[in-house]
């Protein structure tokens, strides 16, 4: 039995989904009820991660184990995360057609 942590800011009304990490996905509907009223700021936090030197190991972890591809592709389409979408092209050209096959 593990703690999972939610990381909420209560003030700015936004949230992090610790699943979009690879952490617990059965927790990600703890904010279910509170969605309209929170931001989910997940896809800004890994666009950050990618920017601070950590793109090849997202897109690693994101290809080895396809569940968290989800998670990056609105990263690279929506943020416009480049670190994060050169990693990936670099270690797999067929990204995006894993990613749209995860989605489906």
């Amino acid at each position: 039995m593990g703690q999972y942590f939610l990381i909420v800011n209560p003030a700015k009304r936004q949230f992090l989904d610790p699943s979009s990490f690879g952490m617990n996905p059965k927790r990600s509907g703890m904010m279910q009820g509170a969605r309209e009223e929170f931001e989910d700021i997940t896809p800004q936090a890994i666009a950050m991660l990618a920017y601070f030197g950590y793109a090849d190991e997202l897109a690693e972890f994101a290809l080895e184990h396809r569940h968290p591809l989800r998670y990056l592709g609105p990263v690279v389409f929506a943020v416009k995360c480049e670190p994060l979408k050169k990693a990936l092209d670099r270690l797999d050209p067929d990204w995006g057609k894993k990613y749209k096959e995860v989605c489906e």
